[in-house]
């Protein structure tokens, strides 16, 4: 454990966001479509790996994933613009990290508040009305 410490992955991060144990799935384009299908409502955020906010937001999102896991009608998902650059473009997703609330397949509501965890949850629970 210590030499981990000492030399630790370049990865640890990422190891953890995308981990199993996460409450955030990382779909492909075509698999966030199947998603759509399966759940009313997708948190949905969009990143690169060089974006320093893109780093500093994802345990507030895996904590929030974590915290509203027990709604079966919600997912959390992160989308890497690095690798579905075309897809995040169709989205108009110009910044990042960008979040989304789709809910039963059309956006319902583009996310701008701090990435908190705090934030994430009454946006989610208050389907972005505090937004409009």
């Amino acid at each position: 454990m210590v030499v981990f410490m000492k030399d630790p992955p370049e990865s640890v991060n990422e190891v953890t966001w995308t981990s199993s144990l996460s409450n955030v799935v990382h779909p492909n384009p075509n698999e966030l479509q199947e998603l759509f299908q399966e759940r009313t409502k997708v948190f949905t955020a969009f990143y690169t790996e060089n974006c320093v906010g893109c780093e500093e937001m994802k345990s507030e999102f895996m904590l929030a994933a974590n915290a509203l896991k027990s709604d079966k009608n919600l997912v959390f998902a992160a989308i890497n613009c690095d690798s579905y650059h075309d897809f995040c473009t169709s989205n108009k997703v110009k910044s990042y990290p960008n979040f989304k609330l789709f809910e039963n397949r059309k956006l319902l509501k583009d996310f701008h508040k701090n990435p908190v965890m705090s934030n994430f949850i009454d946006f989610i629970q208050g389907q972005g009305r505090d937004e409009l």
